[in-house]
Formats: C-alpha cells, structure tokens, sequence
C-alpha cells in the first residue's frame, strides 16, 4: 500500500511513529493516545491514524526509513527519536523491557 507522506510534518512523522510504538504491544491505551495528542497536537494525531492503521510493519518501517532524514536527520536526529519514543512509553504506568526492545528495534531499523 502508498501512503502519501507529501502533506506531512516533522509533528506527523513523529505521530505516526509514536502511534506505531503504541501499537507494537498490541493494547493501544487512551493514556498513550492522549500522550500523543498533547505532545503533538489532536490533529497530528487525527492526521495520521489512518494512515498508520492501512500498513503493515514493513510498510510502516519503510515510511519511518524514507522520512527520517527529512525531519530526522544524522545521529543527532536518531538519538532526538529514541528520546521522543522513551518519552511516550515513559507517560505509561510503567516502563517495559519489551517496550525498550521495540524502541532499540525501530532505532536500528531508521
């Protein structure tokens, strides 16, 4: 599947991302949801949802991959990303291993 990125933002990208690592435990909660929202705005979060919902994992890594340098880049923008992520996983309850694999996963696939 195309997913038209063309429209987006450094705030979107980093929604789609943040939504992708929500989802990777398969328990979406309303707490990273609203995490996201405040974080990046209601309407970053609306805007990729859709999106982020229509592709499979190599798709959504794909997408991760092309547009990091844009809005991302060097290894100062990758370490911006993991910082960003531990942020998200950090307004749950609590902090997993497997939510720092996911993280470490997606880092070294960007």
């Amino acid at each position: 599947m195309y997913i038209d990125t063309d429209d987006w933002d450094k705030q979107d990208y980093l929604a789609f991302i943040l939504l992708y690592l929500a989802e990777a435990d398969g328990q979406l909660e309303d707490q990273e949801l609203q995490y996201i929202a405040d974080h990046l705005g209601k309407e970053h979060l609306d805007h990729i949802r859709t999106p982020a919902s229509q592709c499979n994992d190599i798709q959504c890594l794909e997408v991760m991959q092309v547009l990091r340098p844009r809005f991302y880049p060097g290894e100062a923008g990758l370490e911006a990303l993991k910082r960003e992520m531990t942020g998200l996983c950090q307004a749950g309850e609590h902090f997993s291993q497997f939510e720092h694999e996911v993280i470490e996963m997606i880092a070294k696939q960007l």
